[in-house]
């Protein structure tokens, strides 16, 4: 990105959600040239790359707990087809 197109992040709400939108504030309040700016942005990338890594993880967490949660329910089930076969 180039710092002089870098996008303006001005209208926010009180507090950043998240550490993405902190950084994008950081880099909406130094001035286009400021060498803090150009690493800022530089560094956007990676956090806004790990965040969605963060956002998948926590997504695949989720799908597993609900898959521990069915498995007393299969193990019962099966257990009751083994006694009723018996």
């Amino acid at each position: 990105m180039n710092e002089e197109k870098a996008p303006e992040y001005g209208s926010f709400s009180s507090e950043p959600a998240t550490p993405l939108e902190a950084l994008e504030r950081m880099i909406a309040s130094l001035p286009p040239g400021d060498p803090a700016r150009r690493e800022l942005i530089d560094l956007r990338s990676s956090v806004a790359e790990q965040e969605e890594m963060i956002s998948e993880a926590r997504h695949t967490i989720e799908k597993l707990d609900e898959v521990i949660k069915k498995v007393p329910i299969i193990i019962a089930t099966s257990i009751q087809e083994s006694a009723s076969r018996s």
